[in-house]
């Protein structure tokens, strides 16, 4: 009867993971393998014992998204639900991390959380920062001879590029006088609010039109 019962229990540990995080047979230990995270909130988990270069993938982004820098793994909250980040070590290990994303009363939270650099949205595709192509570039007051703030990109030839501007400061709130400047011209916009202002960056929304796509910017202030 004792054998059948370490039998059983050695079972368990080797499908579901040793305590704190572990897989007995994959070696990757993490300071929490169970969390829960506001939506639009980041959660840190750090990996204690595993093999670099570590990766991340987790099972539905429209839940949580997982980046990792170095031996630390940053969940942010996109969306109500439950779903599991995968931690994949250098030499194949991996361990697990179950994520429960509960709900927010702010509607921007999950894009306040993100403070990747990009523009999305009203302007096409997603352009970020890191791309190689893009140069991103933040003014207050003086490019083009105009006195408005403005954020936007560019092609590295400078022959494409795309800013958004306003009158007055980069406190958060509703901004005056929004308008769009592309190589075509520059046109009004419907509105253009600051979400955000943290850590040296802004976060902005805005709208060409009633009726138009939402636009959002992340960008260095």
């Amino acid at each position: 009867m004792k054998t059948k019962i370490i039998i059983v229990l050695f079972a368990a540990l080797f499908l579901y993971g040793c305590p704190g995080g572990m897989d007995s047979g994959t070696g990757i230990s993490l300071s929490n393998n169970s969390i829960v995270v506001n939506q639009g909130s980041t959660v840190v988990v750090n990996i204690t014992i595993g093999t670099a270069p570590y990766s991340v993938s987790t099972g539905n982004s429209s839940i949580a998204t997982a980046s990792i820098s170095g031996s630390t793994v940053r969940v942010v909250g996109v969306s109500p639900g439950n779903t599991i980040i995968g931690v994949t070590g250098g030499n194949g290990s991996a361990a697990y991390i179950s994520v429960a994303v509960v709900g927010s009363s702010d509607p921007d939270a999950a894009f306040k959380a993100d403070a990747a650099l990009r523009f999305e949205g009203a302007g096409g595709a997603t352009i970020r920062e890191s791309d190689a192509t893009h140069l991103f570039y933040a003014d207050k007051g003086g490019l083009f001879s105009s006195t408005k703030n403005k954020v936007g990109y560019a092609t590295r030839s400078g022959s494409v590029y795309y800013f958004v501007e306003w009158t007055g400061d980069a406190s958060v709130g509703s901004k005056s006088s929004p308008s769009l400047r592309t190589q075509g011209g520059t046109s009004s916009l419907y509105s253009l609010d600051v979400v955000q202002y943290k850590d040296g960056k802004l976060w902005i929304k805005y709208k060409q039109t009633s009726g138009s796509a939402e636009g959002r910017v992340v960008q260095n202030w």
